[in-house]
């Protein structure tokens, strides 16, 4: 039940189902060619690849003889940083829609935390985020320090203070001064809290006017995708003239286009069964990998969230968040949910308004009569 700590490419972390390599992107978005190299470092794994939370990709089922071509390959794509401390620190999240001047700003901003040696004893889980008043991340991207662009301006929030507005051109050395305020203050704060913003919709399917979309999303269910599909996925987004691929904390890729012609990319995506479009309801649930994979978890996790989603798509109505988490320490959703399933001992309890460690409503639901109770639960609710 350990908290705080965040695996990395250099600090891999044991699993149930092997090594867990997560991989940074570089100011908020990875190249075509370093999707392809992650493709290819996944195959040293099971072949799996999940999109994180906190916008990141991590590679599953890696050993300690396989780890070290898996990091080779990895290097040789720009995506390894020189210490496990530059590593640690590099926490930024960039809102896929912010333009490349907020994505210049996120690897200005990682340059200056590789130049503070004093931040190293930043906590794990520390971050910072980056968006725009036009493309505003959602709630559900944690960081402890925010800086929203606009024009020559920045505003910053952090998680103890109020906004705090500034000069673009201090607004870097601003928010690592906010960081190192935190140090010297963390006995009594807590990392992680929540700042309110809006709620944008998630980021699948065309964005932009339909004559000229600026991107095409593609949700990642749950956010697992294989490699090969991935490979896949970048090799049809280089002929539809692509060249970033922005990862959403809402567990899309978000590529951005450069021009009309993106029907390869969207075969590709279609052909792996990955979402397509916004109202998707897999997109309203967050659930983590469940059993094998984690050692904690009792249930198959996935397998139970794809029959909620399923019962879902009866609903008339708008769906909350839903949480589903093989265990108590609820890694997929830290925050609260609007309906928070917890497995436990094989069956599953559910938590209204609440995180995965706080007293369940309803306790022992059989996995099979799960999508039943989440179902009645949403439509009573409502009443």
């Amino acid at each position: 039940m350990k908290r705080g700590w965040c695996p990395g490419a250099l600090t891999p972390m044991e699993t149930g189902d092997g090594l867990l390599v997560r991989v940074r992107p570089r100011g908020g978005r990875y190249t075509l060619a370093q999707l392809t190299a992650i493709a290819a470092a996944s195959r040293n794994g099971n072949g799996a690849i999940d999109l994180t939370n906190r916008a990141n990709l991590q590679l599953r089922g890696l050993t300690a003889e396989t780890l070290p071509h898996a990091v080779a390959v990895l290097t040789d794509a720009g995506l390894i940083d020189a210490s496990c401390e530059i590593e640690k620190v590099r926490n930024v999240i960039v809102s896929p829609l912010a333009g490349d001047a907020a994505f210049d700003f996120a690897r200005g901003l990682e340059a200056a935390l590789a130049r503070s040696p004093a931040l190293t004893e930043l906590p794990g889980k520390f971050g910072f985020a980056v968006d725009t008043a036009d493309a505003p991340l959602p709630a559900r991207a944690r960081a402890d320090i925010r800086i929203t662009l606009d024009g020559p301006r920045a505003v910053l929030r952090a998680a103890w203070i109020t906004v705090l507005p500034v000069d673009l051109a201090v607004a870097v050395p601003a928010a690592l001064g906010l960081a190192q305020a935190f140090l010297a203050v963390s006995g009594s704060l807590a990392s992680g809290h929540p700042m309110p913003v809006t709620e944008p919709a998630p980021s699948a399917g065309l964005t932009g006017p339909a004559t000229a979309p600026i991107a095409f999303g593609v949700g990642l269910p749950y956010g697992r995708i294989s490699g090969d599909a991935l490979a896949r996925l970048a090799e049809a987004a280089t002929r539809s003239g692509i060249r970033h691929a922005h990862p959403s904390v809402q567990r899309c890729l978000v590529f951005p286009l450069t021009g009309n012609d993106y029907a390869p990319l969207l075969a590709a995506a279609r052909d792996a069964g990955l979402i397509l479009a916004a109202d998707d309801p897999r997109l309203a649930i967050d659930a983590c990998p469940g059993s094998p994979a984690c050692a904690r978890a009792t249930t198959s996790t996935r397998t139970q969230a794809d029959a909620i989603a399923a019962v879902l798509r009866t609903l008339p109505f708008p769906l909350p968040r839903i949480h589903v988490s093989g265990c108590l320490k609820g890694c997929a959703h830290a925050g609260p949910a609007a309906l928070t399933i917890v497995a436990r001992e094989g069956c599953y309890d559910l938590v209204h308004n609440g995180r995965a460690d706080d007293r369940p409503a309803v306790t022992g639901i059989a996995p099979a009569a799960l999508p039943g109770a989440v179902l009645h639960h949403l439509r009573t609710s409502r009443v």
